[in-house]
């Protein structure tokens, strides 16, 4: 084997490498864009059910809406607010209740 056709594999043989290489990278980075993807479509699912389950359903105005609330942090306080309002109009007639009890 002389130096020639030595040097002509490790060039195919680097080139494929760095092929593979590429490919794999290519692959993780499409996986990771995918899942965040997927994670921003049932972010925004969850939202736009939310709306129509508050407002009965969702409209444009509604609609436009829907990307605001699903900047990083929002859709916590936006949950935790809807969670927080059902509870208190389950409480709102349990208090009335007991004040006319009492009275």
């Amino acid at each position: 084997m002389n130096l020639e056709s030595t040097y002509l594999k490790w060039k195919e043989e680097n080139r494929l490498q760095g092929l593979q290489q590429g490919l794999q990278q290519g692959m993780q980075q499409g996986m990771q864009q995918g899942m965040q993807q997927g994670r921003l479509e049932g972010q925004r699912l969850f939202v736009e059910q939310m709306l129509k389950v508050r407002f009965g359903g969702v409209d444009d105005i509604l609609s436009s809406l829907v990307d605001p609330l699903l900047r990083p942090g929002r859709i916590i306080t936006l949950t935790l607010a809807s969670i927080s309002g059902r509870i208190i109009a389950q409480i709102k007639p349990l208090k009335s209740k007991i004040y006319c009890t009492l009275s």
